[in-house]
Parts: structure tokens; C-alpha cells; sequence
């Protein structure tokens, strides 16, 4: 290889636990799907660490 050759940083699938989409979480944990996430968030029905997410 070259010594002037970069490799591109990785796409998706490295993002960690603090840099996850909430509504993927929870379609991930098998609680309802990406977007029935969404509206449970927007409807206030979602907290984190007991305080309800927006």
C-alpha cells in the first residue's frame, strides 16, 4: 500500500450506546417500531433515567 493512502472511517453500525437515536433503541429492544417510536416520543410517553424525553 502507499504510504500516502487513507482508509475512509467506517460508515454506521460503530455508533455507541450514547450516540444511538432514541427510536432505533427501542426498535432494537423489540418495544415497537421506528416510527410508532417516534409518536410515543412526541406524545411524552418516553423517559430516560425518569425524566420524559421530547
Amino acid at each position: 500500500m502507499p504510504e500516502n493512502f487513507k482508509k475512509s472511517a467506517p460508515k454506521g453500525g460503530t455508533a455507541s450506546p450514547e450516540g444511538i437515536r432514541l427510536n432505533k433503541f427501542l426498535s432494537n429492544a423489540g418495544i415497537c417500531s421506528r416510527r410508532e417510536a417516534d409518536g410515543l416520543i412526541a406524545m411524552g410517553l418516553v423517559q430516560v433515567n425518569g425524566k420524559v424525553v421530547t
